[in-house]
């Protein structure tokens, strides 16, 4: 009996220390959890050597008007000047560059769940110390919250609980900013 708790509890350390280390991935397991850092993949320190994000979660889509635009996933050696964020990637936005395919990466910023969610969660911030807003809308396209905040060069959490939430809306004037962790569930 003794060897048969350890064997369970050794399994159960494993699993504990691998689910801790996995990267974090849109639509887990259990339906509508989504963990988004955008370390996941390799991206450049330059918004001329990417394009904007689109399709690469499953159970999340990223969108913008019109479609080369919006956000990009960029290292942070692009010189943004922001803190407290997760290495070594963020979602960001400059409205003074150009993507390799001649879109720009301007918001505002579409996030669509396939799975409706009660709590949508973003970091942002910039150096420029300006505003940025986030709506929410549920499956008939009634606007179910709003939050707002005034960005600063360390990355502060903006989020919205409300029931169905199947799509957020993200903007700001700001010349360049970035978003980072978003977490819905």
């Amino acid at each position: 009996m003794r060897n048969r708790l350890w064997v369970a509890a050794i399994g159960f350390s494993v699993a504990l220390i691998v689910s801790a280390f996995a990267p974090p991935v849109a639509a887990r397991a259990h339906g509508a959890q989504v963990a988004i850092n955008f370390d996941d993949v390799t991206a450049p320190c330059l918004f001329a050597e990417t394009v904007a994000l689109r399709n690469a979660y499953p159970g999340v889509h990223f969108k913008a008007r019109p479609n080369l635009d919006g956000g990009g996933i960029v290292n942070h050696c692009g010189n943004f000047d922001v803190f407290g964020y997760s290495p070594p990637n963020f979602l960001a936005f400059n409205t003074v560059s150009e993507y390799v395919n001649g879109g720009v990466p301007i918001p505002p910023e579409v996030i669509a769940f396939d799975s409706p969610m009660s709590h949508v969660q973003v970091n942002v911030g910039s150096r420029f110390g300006l505003n940025v807003i986030m709506w929410a809308f549920d499956s008939s396209g009634h606007r179910v919250g709003t939050s707002q905040l005034i960005m600063t060069n360390f990355l502060h959490p903006l989020s919205i609980d409300a029931t169905g939430i199947v799509r957020i809306i993200i903007d700001s004037r700001a010349q360049d900013w970035v978003l980072d962790d978003l977490i819905a569930s």
